[in-house]
């Protein structure tokens, strides 16, 4: 999975999540437009395996695959 991340500096409510990747030789963080709870993010963000079970229980790990297929077709 790419580089995941929320940018915003509140501790409560929602966020959208973004994806970081290359275009050419500039690293650039996409919208993905997907929103999830930011302290709920905060709590496992750092550990791999605790974001990937917060992202499949919210039905967003199908949709982020789905995102990052297209983008590299």
């Amino acid at each position: 999975m790419s580089k995941l991340q929320i940018r915003t500096t509140k501790k409560e409510g929602e966020a959208p999540l973004y994806m970081r990747m290359k275009i050419g030789e500039e690293a650039v963080w996409v919208n993905l437009l997907l929103r999830v709870d930011v302290a709920k993010w905060n709590a496992v963000v750092g550990n791999e395996r605790k974001t990937t079970n917060l992202l499949d229980r919210l039905g967003l790990s199908k949709k982020i695959c789905d995102i990052e297929s297209a983008i590299k077709d």
